[in-house]
């Protein structure tokens, strides 16, 4: 998420990694685009099919963004910086909240500390952040491989549960770690032409793929989710997670390779407005989702549904554009930017 304070990925010094910027809006796009589409996207194919594409990659992306924008959470002496991890936990939790009374919830405590909706991630981000100092004193190597462990014992052998996003947390571990550990050097190498051509033919092959076996393919889909509990034998649930996770990571590579970067040309024509978008991710996160449950309580899903396939999944992904347009106001950005400045210090002056 685009936050302030937060040390910008760069490739010289004082200079972004401007093609950071239009991932990051290519990826808020993709989460809204994937919220509007899930009320109903078992009620189409079309709808089904783009809805699983997005979702078999688009939030292992993200968090292994703000993996790789979460270097500063640890000091020059490796202590924790505890303002992010407590501002995160607060906004997570007071967005439960509010979206639980938005939609006439009553409120308990279990309510208030069940996530499993979009504040899931925010209690997730102070999550990762909190154990950074922990893999930040082991080599990416063991600390890669110790997160996915955790994340195969998470999803596929205990149950899982929202309370305070455990189970999601556990479950992308792996994916902010990654980028956490990624130096920008190598995230350029990436870049390079002949590897992008690479990665965009691997991503298509992945795609195609797996719409070829959607339906063989549905019974270990819900390991995307990272909350859903695991009804297979393990021997069977462990290769499956791999293997959903593995084309999920190819089609995260093929997004990351195709995010423009243009300076100049058509190049600028696109990637200007995704940068300006990728750098308004958290008020778009947050803010969207009100949308989605208004439009669910006006009915509108229920009215939605009987349009044609194309007409429908096209109203759907152009709503999605307006809400993205929309809440990439400059007002957004002056409360978001409110909401996550606060310091917590004032908690250990004696």
């Amino acid at each position: 998420m685009a936050e302030r304070g937060m040390v910008a990925p760069t490739s010289a010094p004082g200079r972004r990694i401007e093609w950071m910027d239009a991932l990051k809006g290519i990826l808020i796009l993709l989460v809204v685009i994937g919220h509007v589409l899930l009320p109903i996207h078992t009620e189409r194919p079309y709808v089904s099919g783009v809805y699983d594409l997005i979702y078999l990659f688009h939030m292992p992306l993200f968090i292994f963004v703000s993996g790789f924008f979460a270097k500063h959470a640890v000091d020059g002496e490796g202590r924790q910086r505890v303002d992010r991890v407590l501002t995160y936990a607060a906004l997570g939790i007071a967005f439960n909240v509010a979206l639980r009374l938005f939609a006439g919830q009553s409120l308990t405590l279990l309510r208030v500390l069940d996530l499993p909706s979009a504040p899931w991630y925010l209690v997730s981000l102070a999550t990762w952040y909190l154990l950074v100092p922990f893999f930040a004193r082991l080599k990416p190597a063991p600390g890669l491989v110790f997160a996915a462990l955790i994340s195969i014992a998470a999803t596929v052998i205990r149950d899982q549960t929202d309370v305070l996003a455990l189970s999601r947390s556990a479950h992308f571990l792996p994916y902010f770690f990654a980028g956490y550990y990624l130096s920008a050097a190598s995230l350029e190498r990436l870049r390079a032409p002949r590897v992008r051509c690479v990665l965009v033919c691997a991503g298509i092959a992945a795609a195609l793929c797996y719409l070829a076996f959607q339906d063989e393919l549905a019974g270990i889909y819900p390991f995307v989710y990272g909350n859903s509990v695991c009804r297979m034998r393990l021997l069977v649930a462990v290769p499956g997670y791999l293997l959903i996770s593995a084309l999920g990571i190819v089609l995260a590579l093929c997004c990351m390779a195709l995010a423009p970067a243009g300076t100049r040309g058509t190049g600028r024509l696109i990637s200007r407005p995704l940068s300006f978008l990728g750098r308004r991710t958290l008020q778009i996160y947050i803010c969207h989702r009100f949308v989605r449950e208004a439009m669910a309580q006006m009915g509108f899903y229920d009215w939605a549904v009987g349009l044609d396939q194309p007409v429908l999944l096209a109203l759907l992904v152009a709503i999605a554009l307006v809400i993205c347009l929309v809440f990439s106001w400059g007002g957004f950005t002056w409360v978001t930017n409110k909401l996550i400045s606060p310091r917590w210090s004032f908690m250990t002056r004696p």
